[in-house]
């Protein structure tokens, strides 16, 4: 069961990472941003944020991420300049994607 689950998951990823950003659904206004060397609750990260405009909505300590609220419209923008920062480890749209049979 567990096997067909991961199965599905993997192949339901693909799909999305398949489709260009443009087509693919997203959260607008949202960029999921996941940390090196600091933490994802630190001042550092914080001030990095802002730096280039964002804010952050909520932390995911379990994956050393935050979801960044940034102007609509800047998501690629933001995820172009901030995704060159050392402490960066990604930046990413916040994709919308549900299961289907």
């Amino acid at each position: 069961m567990v096997l067909i689950c991961l199965i599905s998951g993997i192949l339901l990823w693909q799909k999305i990472l398949e489709q260009p950003p443009e087509k693919a659904s997203y959260v607008p206004g949202e960029v999921i941003v996941g940390f090196r060397k600091v933490s994802c609750t630190s001042t550092e990260a914080l001030q990095l944020i802002e730096k280039y405009g964002g804010e952050i909505k909520d932390t995911m300590p379990q994956i050393n991420a935050v979801v960044a609220k940034v102007p609509v419209g800047k998501e690629r923008e933001f995820i172009e300049k901030i995704s060159k920062e050392d402490i960066v480890k990604y930046a990413e749209f916040n994709y919308l994607f549900s299961a289907s049979r």
